[in-house]
Protein backbone atom coordinates (compact mmCIF):
# COMPACT_ATOMS: atom_id res chain seq x y z
CA UNK A 1 0.00 0.00 0.00
CA UNK A 2 2.72 2.30 0.55
CA UNK A 3 4.30 1.74 -2.58
CA UNK A 4 0.75 2.52 -4.19
CA UNK A 5 0.44 5.85 -2.26
CA UNK A 6 3.90 7.11 -3.24
CA UNK A 7 2.81 6.42 -6.68
CA UNK A 8 -0.38 8.13 -6.66
CA UNK A 9 0.88 10.65 -4.79
CA UNK A 10 3.99 11.29 -6.97
CA UNK A 11 1.25 10.82 -10.08
CA UNK A 12 -0.92 13.54 -8.48
CA UNK A 13 2.09 15.92 -8.24
CA UNK A 14 2.58 15.72 -11.24
CA UNK A 15 -0.53 15.87 -13.01
CA UNK A 16 -0.52 19.42 -10.87
CA UNK A 17 2.34 20.42 -11.85
CA UNK A 18 1.32 19.77 -15.68
CA UNK A 19 -2.03 21.57 -15.01
CA UNK A 20 -0.07 24.47 -13.49
CA UNK A 21 2.39 24.44 -16.30
CA UNK A 22 -0.72 24.47 -18.97
CA UNK A 23 -2.53 27.02 -17.27
CA UNK A 24 1.08 29.23 -17.28
CA UNK A 25 1.38 28.47 -21.36
CA UNK A 26 -2.37 29.17 -21.71
CA UNK A 27 -2.19 32.54 -20.02
CA UNK A 28 1.15 33.31 -21.75
CA UNK A 29 -1.02 32.78 -25.03
CA UNK A 30 -3.90 34.26 -23.94
CA UNK A 31 -1.48 37.62 -23.07
CA UNK A 32 -0.15 37.04 -26.68
CA UNK A 33 -2.97 36.57 -28.39
CA UNK A 34 -4.62 40.17 -26.87
CA UNK A 35 -1.36 41.53 -27.86
CA UNK A 36 -1.51 40.62 -31.41
CA UNK A 37 -5.43 41.64 -31.56
CA UNK A 38 -4.03 45.08 -30.49
CA UNK A 39 -1.61 45.71 -32.83
CA UNK A 40 -3.72 44.01 -35.77
CA UNK A 41 -6.33 46.94 -34.93
CA UNK A 42 -3.40 49.83 -34.41
CA UNK A 43 -2.99 48.66 -37.94
CA UNK A 44 -5.67 48.61 -39.32
CA UNK A 45 -6.51 52.13 -37.62
CA UNK A 46 -3.33 53.76 -38.79
CA UNK A 47 -3.78 52.47 -42.53
CA UNK A 48 -7.58 53.78 -42.51
CA UNK A 49 -6.10 57.40 -41.78
CA UNK A 50 -3.13 57.14 -44.25
CA UNK A 51 -5.29 55.26 -47.17
CA UNK A 52 -8.01 58.33 -46.59
CA UNK A 53 -5.63 60.80 -47.20
CA UNK A 54 -3.70 59.41 -49.96
CA UNK A 55 -7.27 58.59 -51.86
CA UNK A 56 -7.95 62.06 -51.60
CA UNK A 57 -4.87 63.15 -53.05
CA UNK A 58 -5.24 60.91 -55.97
CA UNK A 59 -8.73 62.38 -56.19
CA UNK A 60 -7.48 65.69 -57.23
CA UNK A 61 -5.21 64.20 -59.28
CA UNK A 62 -8.09 62.59 -61.28
CA UNK A 63 -9.75 65.86 -61.69
CA UNK A 64 -6.55 67.83 -62.41
CA UNK A 65 -5.39 65.00 -65.03
CA UNK A 66 -9.48 65.25 -66.58
CA UNK A 67 -8.59 68.83 -67.38
CA UNK A 68 -5.19 68.49 -69.17
CA UNK A 69 -6.19 65.40 -70.99
CA UNK A 70 -9.22 66.89 -72.75
CA UNK A 71 -9.89 69.31 -75.96
CA UNK A 72 -9.15 68.96 -79.42
CA UNK A 73 -5.48 69.16 -78.63
CA UNK A 74 -5.79 65.51 -76.68
CA UNK A 75 -7.33 64.04 -79.21
CA UNK A 76 -4.75 64.79 -82.11
CA UNK A 77 -2.22 63.65 -80.03
CA UNK A 78 -3.85 60.23 -79.07
CA UNK A 79 -4.88 59.99 -83.11
CA UNK A 80 -0.90 60.84 -84.15
CA UNK A 81 0.12 58.80 -81.54
CA UNK A 82 2.64 61.53 -79.57
CA UNK A 83 0.56 59.93 -76.08
CA UNK A 84 -1.25 56.92 -75.26
CA UNK A 85 -5.07 56.92 -74.58
CA UNK A 86 -6.08 56.14 -70.97
CA UNK A 87 -6.52 53.35 -70.30
CA UNK A 88 -9.69 52.57 -67.76
CA UNK A 89 -7.98 49.05 -66.70
CA UNK A 90 -4.81 50.97 -65.61
CA UNK A 91 -6.51 53.95 -64.28
CA UNK A 92 -8.10 51.28 -61.74
CA UNK A 93 -5.38 49.44 -61.27
CA UNK A 94 -4.03 53.19 -59.84
CA UNK A 95 -6.52 53.62 -58.01
CA UNK A 96 -6.56 50.55 -56.23
CA UNK A 97 -2.99 50.53 -55.09
CA UNK A 98 -5.03 52.65 -52.21
CA UNK A 99 -8.41 52.04 -52.50
CA UNK A 100 -7.76 47.96 -51.35
CA UNK A 101 -5.92 48.85 -48.16
CA UNK A 102 -8.39 50.88 -47.30
CA UNK A 103 -11.15 48.56 -47.90
CA UNK A 104 -8.99 45.79 -45.96
CA UNK A 105 -8.44 48.19 -42.94
CA UNK A 106 -12.49 49.24 -42.86
CA UNK A 107 -13.59 45.66 -42.80
CA UNK A 108 -10.68 44.69 -40.72
CA UNK A 109 -12.24 47.63 -37.66
CA UNK A 110 -15.21 45.86 -38.29
CA UNK A 111 -14.59 42.99 -37.30
CA UNK A 112 -12.22 43.62 -34.60
CA UNK A 113 -13.16 47.02 -32.80
CA UNK A 114 -15.65 48.35 -30.34
CA UNK A 115 -19.21 50.22 -32.13
CA UNK A 116 -18.41 53.75 -31.77
CA UNK A 117 -15.08 53.21 -33.64
CA UNK A 118 -16.77 51.38 -36.26
CA UNK A 119 -19.08 54.58 -36.70
CA UNK A 120 -16.48 56.83 -36.70
CA UNK A 121 -14.36 54.72 -39.69
CA UNK A 122 -17.62 54.85 -41.73
CA UNK A 123 -18.08 58.15 -41.50
CA UNK A 124 -14.26 58.16 -42.24
CA UNK A 125 -14.56 56.49 -45.06
CA UNK A 126 -17.67 57.93 -46.15
CA UNK A 127 -15.86 61.45 -46.23
CA UNK A 128 -13.42 60.03 -48.08
CA UNK A 129 -15.97 58.78 -51.15
CA UNK A 130 -17.28 62.30 -50.82
CA UNK A 131 -13.48 63.93 -51.72
CA UNK A 132 -13.31 60.85 -54.49
CA UNK A 133 -16.78 61.88 -55.99
CA UNK A 134 -16.74 65.77 -56.08
CA UNK A 135 -13.11 65.18 -58.19
CA UNK A 136 -14.86 63.25 -60.30
CA UNK A 137 -18.32 64.97 -61.12
CA UNK A 138 -18.74 65.82 -64.41
CA UNK A 139 -22.22 67.58 -66.20
CA UNK A 140 -21.24 68.07 -70.41
CA UNK A 141 -22.25 71.24 -71.16
CA UNK A 142 -24.82 72.15 -73.92
CA UNK A 143 -24.72 74.77 -76.43
CA UNK A 144 -21.53 77.24 -77.45
CA UNK A 145 -20.27 75.64 -73.96
CA UNK A 146 -20.30 72.78 -75.41
CA UNK A 147 -18.04 73.52 -78.40
CA UNK A 148 -15.38 75.50 -76.34
CA UNK A 149 -15.07 72.54 -73.98
CA UNK A 150 -14.23 70.86 -77.35
CA UNK A 151 -11.98 72.59 -78.30
CA UNK A 152 -9.96 74.26 -75.73
CA UNK A 153 -10.74 70.86 -73.01
CA UNK A 154 -12.11 71.00 -69.38
CA UNK A 155 -11.96 73.90 -67.46
CA UNK A 156 -12.04 74.91 -63.97
CA UNK A 157 -15.58 74.80 -62.75
CA UNK A 158 -16.17 77.19 -59.24
CA UNK A 159 -19.15 74.83 -58.11
CA UNK A 160 -16.74 71.57 -58.28
CA UNK A 161 -14.31 73.60 -56.76
CA UNK A 162 -16.29 74.68 -53.83
CA UNK A 163 -17.74 71.36 -53.46
CA UNK A 164 -14.12 69.25 -53.26
CA UNK A 165 -12.77 72.38 -51.11
CA UNK A 166 -16.33 71.44 -48.61
CA UNK A 167 -14.89 68.09 -49.20
CA UNK A 168 -11.63 67.52 -47.93
CA UNK A 169 -12.36 70.07 -45.28
CA UNK A 170 -15.22 67.69 -43.47
CA UNK A 171 -12.76 64.75 -44.49
CA UNK A 172 -10.50 66.93 -42.30
CA UNK A 173 -12.32 66.80 -39.89
CA UNK A 174 -13.43 63.63 -39.49
CA UNK A 175 -9.42 61.75 -40.24
CA UNK A 176 -8.96 64.24 -36.62
CA UNK A 177 -12.33 63.07 -34.67
CA UNK A 178 -11.58 59.16 -35.72
CA UNK A 179 -7.70 59.63 -34.48
CA UNK A 180 -9.55 61.60 -31.05
CA UNK A 181 -11.59 58.44 -30.94
CA UNK A 182 -9.06 55.78 -30.85
CA UNK A 183 -6.61 57.63 -29.09
CA UNK A 184 -9.48 57.79 -26.21
CA UNK A 185 -10.65 54.42 -26.75
CA UNK A 186 -6.54 52.98 -26.13
CA UNK A 187 -5.95 54.78 -23.60
CA UNK A 188 -3.62 57.59 -25.08
CA UNK A 189 -3.14 60.83 -23.66
CA UNK A 190 -5.07 63.86 -25.32
CA UNK A 191 -2.33 65.40 -28.02
CA UNK A 192 -2.82 68.57 -30.62
CA UNK A 193 -3.06 66.35 -33.81
CA UNK A 194 -2.94 69.59 -36.10
CA UNK A 195 0.16 71.50 -36.87
CA UNK A 196 -2.23 74.96 -36.65
CA UNK A 197 -5.93 75.66 -36.69
CA UNK A 198 -5.67 75.98 -40.20
CA UNK A 199 -3.47 73.09 -41.45
CA UNK A 200 -4.18 69.16 -41.20
CA UNK A 201 -1.96 65.98 -41.62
Amino acid sequence: MYAWAVVISGLGGGLLGAAASFGAVAYQQRRLDRREAASARGKAYGELLLRSLTLAQRAATLMATARVRSGLREGLDVVLRHRKPLDPMQLHDWLMQDMLPAIEAWSNIWLTTPPPIVTKANELFGACSEVMEAATSYEPPAGAAQLREFLRGLQENPEQTKRVTDAVFFLRETRRDFAILVRETTGQAPAELFLSSNSAP
